[in-house]
């Protein structure tokens, strides 16, 4: 008994003497370092990421099933840390670390070629500035951060090179980001965040003036959209939208600045896909029905006004699709496409073929 003990002692403490500088863990495909593990458990998990160190080298190897797919090398010198990410053996991003372990310089590699490189500014512990540069060192962008008194994000600008008239920011409040505004000449994008994160309104100004904005909401105990109102002033148009217990888009009243409003609501299965769409408005009741395929596919759309079948609309392989016009609810034009390419005509009297025009 005492010699099988040691025996399973021997086993247990073998590992550690066999791999004294490499450590294994389980992971995933990003090489997250999920479980530190034995080498004798190397073949229980599809995803391996192995530690190796030496001095001041540490090399990590992300294995999927047995082959590398992915390897970080890091080596420190005069209190930087420069690190090299290859993937599968060719060169995708060099990143190098301060002192401290901050980030200073990113670069990312296509094709083993530099193809963009990005610079970090720092105030102590703040990052204060981040120029982003392509692979001729020309500045793509420059975003920098502003900080109220008390030491939080207030405020992140981003502007365009040297001319260029496009800017972005991020006003940052308490509980996160509740501003994100973005102009490009004479336009300027708002988009306005609650405290979850959630979007809740946004606005485009042309020239100083509000041409559209959005406000949207949400129910209390999800994140799912409830409802929406858009409105372009320019054209005294206002959309008003209600969305179903799944956030999907349910009902769009739409009123102008002439004629009475006119409303779509959807019909949907049980997948919520859309079956069927309904509109009421100054031109009549107006019907959409559509036929799916198992996939979920539209293979057959049909059309009504007024009661009266108007258009069938059928969905073939690809890009095909042939476009049936009908009038009093007989057919009188039959059209073939290949996405927007017309193909063939047919024209219709009577339920007879008159004649038939193919379209080189």
């Amino acid at each position: 008994m005492k010699a099988r003990a040691l025996l399973s002692l021997c086993l247990l403490l073998a590992p550690a003497a066999v791999f004294p500088d490499e450590l294994l863990y389980r992971s995933n495909s990003f090489g997250m370092l999920l479980e530190r593990i034995a080498p004798y458990r190397r073949d229980e998990s599809a995803w391996i990421m192995s530690v190796k160190r030496s001095g001041e080298t540490e090399v990590r190897s992300l294995v999927d099933n047995g082959k590398e797919v992915r390897r970080w090398e890091a080596s420190s010198s005069g209190g930087q840390t420069a690190e090299r990410e290859l993937d599968g053996g060719t060169l995708a991003a060099r990143r190098v670390y301060d002192s401290s372990g901050a980030l200073v310089q990113e670069e990312q590699y296509e094709a083993g070629s530099l193809k963009q490189k990005t610079l970090y500014t720092y105030a102590g512990t703040r990052l204060l500035r981040v120029r982003t540069l392509d692979r001729d060192a020309a500045t793509l962008f420059t975003d920098e951060y502003v900080y109220a008194t008390n030491g939080s994000l207030r405020e992140v600008r981003r502007t365009g090179p040297a001319g260029s008239v496009g800017q972005s920011s991020v006003r940052a409040g308490g509980s996160g980001i509740f501003e994100e505004r973005t102009v490009a000449g004479d336009t300027l994008l708002v988009a306005r965040y609650d405290a979850q994160g959630r979007l809740t309104s946004r606005e485009r100004r042309t020239g100083g003036v509000t041409v559209l904005r959005e406000d949207l909401t949400f129910g209390r105990d999800k994140d799912l959209l409830v409802s929406s109102t858009e409105k372009r002033p320019a054209e005294g148009t206002t959309i008003d939208r209600v969305y179903d217990d799944a956030g999907r888009l349910a009902r769009e009243t739409t009123t102008g600045p002439s004629g009475g409003p006119t409303v779509d609501t959807w019909t949907r299965d049980g997948a919520g896909r859309v079956l069927s769409r309904v509109r009421r408005g100054p031109a009549g009741l107006e019907v959409w029905n559509d036929t799916l395929r198992a996939d979920g596919s539209v293979s057959r759309e049909e059309y009504t006004r007024r009661g009266s079948l108007e258009k069938v609309t059928i969905y073939g392989e690809g890009k095909l699709r042939t476009e049936e016009l009908y009038r009093e609810g007989a057919l009188f034009l039959r059209a073939f496409f290949d996405g927007d390419t017309r193909l063939k005509e047919e024209v219709w009297s009577g339920g007879t073929l008159v004649r038939t025009r193919n379209y080189p």
